[in-house]
């Protein structure tokens, strides 16, 4: 299985200069087999809305204190297509994922957070 994602994608989305940009970038390696898995199963590209966050920018967007984007090990996603029916196959693929420990229902917003975090499921919406 080839890598479906560039690690640019990743890359922390606020304007300052922090270590969430390439080429210091570090994402969980089992966040990018979740994820290539995930899209390997879909057959559709994939678009990651969020990866890794720095404390400043995941504070200005209302992130969570303790959020997995912090670490690395989480990503926002959706599918490039932007339709309904496609948002729900990827959000059923992610459900069946099993090296998935945190799982985001924020379909009714057009994206799903995957993360890898240790210990049992957690899902929840938003």
């Amino acid at each position: 299985m080839g890598n479906f994602f560039k690690l640019s994608e990743f890359e922390c989305q606020c304007k300052e200069k922090c270590p969430g940009k390439v080429p210091n970038l570090r994402l969980n390696n089992d966040l990018i087999a979740a994820l290539n898995r995930i899209r390997a199963r879909f057959g559709r590209p994939i678009i990651v809305t969020s990866g890794f966050r720095c404390k400043k920018h995941n504070s200005a967007i209302g992130g969570a204190v303790a959020s997995q984007h912090l670490l690395g090990t989480a990503a926002d996603i959706r599918p490039a297509s932007g339709e309904k029916e496609h948002l729900e196959q990827l959000w059923e693929i992610c459900k069946e994922e099993e090296s998935v420990a945190g799982l985001g229902d924020g379909r009714k917003k057009g994206v799903s957070q995957v993360d890898v975090r240790p210990g049992q499921r957690k899902v929840w919406k938003y």
